[in-house]
């Protein structure tokens, strides 16, 4: 899972250099700006690395619900990330077509809790 910053462009190298990258996946939220996208890309191809560019589903569009529902308060956090993020490599890793695989994202140890949530 490639998102562009520092931790997860990191870790694309440390597995590249172990031979572990088969492909980089990077979640494009149509909320985030369109120059870490490309940035991803870009990165990719001069490295000479696959990658997957995915997208949440067109039936939910965070701009959809903002106009519906009001902009989403705090609480209602984990739910948009939930549609825009999880449910989308939820999705893609359903596609993938062999049994063992892994979608693996840095996390620092030292992030909040908030970010961190369960992962050791």
């Amino acid at each position: 899972m490639t998102s562009g910053g520092k931790d997860s462009i990191t870790l694309a190298h440390w597995l590249s250099e172990r031979g572990q990258l088969e492909a980089g996946v990077h979640i494009k939220t149509n909320i985030g700006f369109q120059a870490t996208t490309d940035f991803v890309i870009d990165f990719y191809k001069e490295m000479n690395w696959p990658l997957h560019v995915i997208e949440p589903s067109p039936k939910f569009t965070y701009a959809a619900h903002v106009l519906q529902y009001g902009f989403p308060g705090p609480g209602f956090h984990r739910l948009i990330m939930g549609k825009l993020k999880y449910k989308t490599m939820r999705d893609f890793a359903l596609t993938i077509d062999r049994k063992n695989h892994c979608l693996i994202s840095g996390v620092r140890k030292f992030e909040s809790v908030r970010r961190m949530g369960n992962y050791p």
